[in-house]
């Protein structure tokens, strides 16, 4: 069963890029077929929000090319850091990589909220933490 939520430009277009990383990253051909059909509702949701907002279109694919980026190196970071927990090998790579996933999700948390404040998005994403800079 499917619930429709609304969810911010930001929220969608993360998850589209997630599902982009998968449809190269996963190999499976049952879990594959999930991945395109999920990413075929959402950029149904895609093309309509951009013809809403055509005069924020070449900006907005700009920061959805910077959150594919961002979104692969989280990809990786969590593929290194899951490698050398399986090793029990905690030493410093695994927390300089440990460290990568709070630094790299707050870059992709800036372009999302980016995303939501050039197209006037009522939901945001809100986040506390503590200061580490």
């Amino acid at each position: 069963m499917d619930i429709e939520v609304p969810i911010s430009p930001g929220e969608l277009i993360d998850k589209m890029t997630i599902l982009e990383i998968k449809l190269v990253k996963i190999k499976d051909s049952r879990k594959l077929v999930t991945v395109k059909n999920e990413l075929k509702i959402l950029s149904a949701a895609f093309v309509s929000l951009m013809k809403r907002h055509k005069p924020e279109k070449a900006e907005v694919l700009e920061l959805k090319k910077k959150l594919f980026i961002v979104n692969r190196k989280l990809w990786n970071i969590e593929n290194v850091i899951r490698s050398l927990e399986a090793k029990k090998d905690f030493g410093t790579r695994f927390v300089e990589h440990a460290r990568k996933v709070y630094i790299t999700n707050d870059k992709r948390s800036a372009i999302k909220l980016r995303i939501n404040a050039l197209l006037g998005s009522g939901i945001s994403e809100v986040k506390e933490y503590s200061r580490y800079r």
